[in-house]
């Protein structure tokens, strides 16, 4: 078994159909507060008109979540799997609205939302607890990657070509994971592999910032 590890381093709209308001004064909201379909709602709730298209009816109003494409549920009805990949590579797009990860429902184990050039933020500590796989590749994801705060039933994480900045703790990842590709993004600073898991067997963290000596 090896672990192949790829980096570069360099030693020099809201629509008319909702409107949610919610006072954060009134303390910390939890997800478990919302319904699943209020919350797969918000997650989708600032993409781009033609984004939205295919989870509104005539009226502008959001179709019940078992209509929704792109998700598979549990026989509770809960959100398990969500596929809204572009199969084809193609040119980054651009306006496509922001995706709200932070409002995942907990009982989504895999998403993947590759080449939809879709903004937003990875805010780890508030990704499902029970998250397996995490896949946006080719989006317009930005922000820091906090790694200590990963689910950490995390098994696969790919995050390629996105815009993601700051430093990356490589000493604290998920126990189990398999697969990490960061590659082609923004993030800085010096790198510490001694403490990688011994699950891990693929990591990519080609074309970013990255500077110094790597400790092995």
């Amino acid at each position: 078994l090896y672990l192949i590890v790829y980096f570069s381093v360099s030693m020099n709209v809201m629509p008319h159909h909702m409107l949610l308001c919610v006072d954060l004064s009134l303390g910390k909201v939890s997800k478990h507060s919302f319904s699943q379909q209020t919350l797969m709602e918000m997650v989708i709730s600032d993409l781009c008109p033609d984004s939205l298209k295919a989870f509104i009816d005539a009226d502008g109003n959001f179709v019940d979540l078992e209509n929704w494409y792109g998700i598979v549920r549990n026989e509770n009805g809960t959100v398990r799997l969500i596929s809204w990949s572009y199969r084809e590579d193609r040119a980054k797009l651009k306006n496509q609205g922001t995706l709200h990860l932070e409002w995942l429902p907990e009982t989504v184990v895999t998403i993947h939302v590759d080449e939809r050039g879709f903004e937003g933020e990875v805010q780890c500590e508030k990704l499902p607890r029970g998250l397996s796989e995490l896949v946006c590749q080719n989006d317009r994801l930005s922000g820091t990657l906090d790694i200590p705060s990963l689910p950490e039933t995390l098994i696969r994480i790919s995050l390629w070509s996105n815009f993601l900045s700051g430093t990356l703790d490589l000493t604290t990842l998920p126990p189990k994971i398999d697969h990490v590709n960061i590659g082609e993004n923004q993030m800085s600073g010096t790198l510490d592999l001694t403490q990688l898991p011994e699950t891990l067997r693929l990591l990519w963290l080609d074309t970013n910032a990255f500077t110094g000596s790597i400790a092995f």
